[in-house]
């Protein structure tokens, strides 16, 4: 609300100004995005893997030395975070006054934080039912996912976009679809491709403006262990 009438009252006091036929336009963009790189990428599902194929047999062991294992490990457990950071560096030519091209470079960085390693993933992606379990001492692939790690990836794309623009006094509301070529994150750079669409809104005052745009892409192609990606949130920006 402090910042609608922050707007509203820059908009009263100044002289109006939006997008205009014939004039560049640059701009930077910064979000933290939700990703997806298949069904089961998330957090909760990692966790819930994790306690039926690796804890729960260790735990109802009848081997104290196994099951004590599992109890520790029950103890020391945390939650897989996916923390992801996006930026964007664009450029846009108004053909029209509510039409424009351009074209944008694209970095989303993310981390996947507390990954235990194990064959868990591994048995549920191949259809396997959680192991029985066992009554003899631990052995040392049980020990190995007290290691955590965390997991990066990043992904860099150059894109070209359509702009539909819908200009109110300082206000620009605009829809943006756009096709990306990979330049980083994709083990066959040639054959990955994006498609993206924004929603999203200026407000031009002076010579800069502000935006917050709705961001929705996907990205097809070997990627390592996914042939997808899935991002989409809300980013915030400032241009010229």
């Amino acid at each position: 609300m402090k910042l609608f009438l922050f707007l509203f009252t820059l908009t009263i006091f100044s002289e109006s100004k939006n997008f205009e036929k014939n004039k560049f336009y640059f701009d930077f963009g910064y979000g933290n995005l939700n990703t997806k790189v298949s069904d089961a990428a998330s957090a909760e599902t990692f966790s819930t893997l994790y306690f039926y194929y690796d804890l729960n047999p260790l735990i109802q062991s009848q081997n104290e030395e196994r099951r004590n294992l599992g109890l520790y490990k029950l103890s020391e457990f945390k939650e897989s975070k996916i923390i992801n950071n996006h930026t964007r560096f664009g450029i846009e030519y108004a053909v029209f006054k509510y039409l424009g091209i351009g074209s944008s470079i694209n970095n989303s960085n993310t981390k996947v934080t507390n990954v235990l390693p194990g064959d868990y993933l591994i048995l549920y992606s191949l259809g396997l039912t959680p192991p029985s379990p066992k009554n003899s001492p631990p052995e040392f692939s049980n020990y190995t996912t007290l290691l955590r790690r965390d997991l990066n990836a990043r992904i860099s794309t150059i894109d070209l976009e359509l702009s539909f623009h819908f200009p109110i006094s300082n206000f620009d509301f605009y829809t943006r679809l756009g096709y990306g070529k990979i330049l980083e994150g994709s083990l066959n750079p040639s054959q990955a491709y994006k498609t993206s669409t924004i929603f999203g809104t200026r407000f031009f005052y002076s010579k800069i403006f502000l935006s917050l745009e709705y961001y929705n892409a996907t990205i097809i192609g070997d990627l390592g262990r996914s042939g997808y990606a899935i991002e989409n949130g809300f980013r915030f920006g400032f241009g010229l």
